[in-house]
């Protein structure tokens, strides 16, 4: 197979077969300056052991292929002076090359060009349809609000009930975390538990628990007697009923 295929200034035309890809050991190949027309074949991106590209001087057209960063080995490319338009391929060894590979292409855009590329018009149409259809549906939507009251109301209650709701989880959360965050104290191993607590610790207990309750405490001084307890010396009219006599 050869390797280097040179047809420069031949005023060849038509276009490049994509048959050329077929020549994987191809390391050189020139067709600048001819009359070589429509786009560049995808099938020269086969050639990967390409070192030198020359297309230059022709009438080709279309985007340059982006499958022609495959070319690693390449260290000679051109395309200057034909009718290519689009985008360079950006993030490739393409715009590693001067900007005397890709001039006189008046619609080439791109790096290292410095013509920079304006954004798709199918896309800016397809953008300003999809902002249309969002104000087609916030105007769907409004329309019954203003003009019905009772769904104005029931929308308007709708998002009460929804902040009143997130109100009370917000306050349920708030709790828990306030309850996480209480220290329990507990009591010092350092006491044995069956030690008694002196007459001190009792009589400050039950102060304690006296300023801190609402029960009644009775003194410890305090002593009672019972009335079945106290001897009757009278004796108990017969008529009359009584329960206990005393003197």
């Amino acid at each position: 197979m050869p390797r280097v295929i040179s047809l420069r200034n031949n005023s060849l035309s038509g276009s490049i077969p994509f048959e050329i890809g077929q020549l994987q050991f191809l390391q050189q190949l020139d067709l600048s300056i001819n009359n070589f027309s429509r786009n560049i074949p995808d099938q020269v991106a086969n050639l990967t052991k390409l070192e030198r590209l020359e297309l230059n001087s022709n009438r080709l057209s279309g985007e340059i292929p982006s499958s022609l960063s495959s070319l690693h080995f390449l260290s000679t490319f051109t395309v200057a002076y034909n009718n290519l338009e689009g985008p360079i391929p950006a993030g490739t060894q393409l715009q590693g090359f001067s900007v005397s590979a890709f001039e006189g292409n008046p619609k080439l855009c791109g790096a290292p060009l410095s013509n920079q590329c304006l954004p798709d018009a199918d896309e800016n149409e397809n953008n300003q349809d999809l902002d249309d259809d969002e104000d087609q549906r916030l105007l769907g939507f409004c329309c019954p609000l203003l003009l019905k009251r009772t769904w104005r109301y029931a929308y308007f209650q709708l998002l009460d009930n929804i902040q009143f709701m997130v109100y009370l989880k917000w306050g349920r959360l708030r709790r828990r975390k306030a309850q996480g965050q209480v220290q329990v104290q507990v009591p010092s191993p350092s006491k044995s538990k069956s030690s008694k607590p002196d007459g001190e610790t009792v009589s400050a207990n039950r102060s304690e628990y006296a300023n801190n309750s609402n029960s009644f405490m009775v003194p410890d001084n305090f002593q009672t007697t019972s009335l079945f307890n106290v001897p009757v010396n009278a004796r108990c009219p017969e008529d009359e009923e009584i329960l206990v006599c005393t003197d």
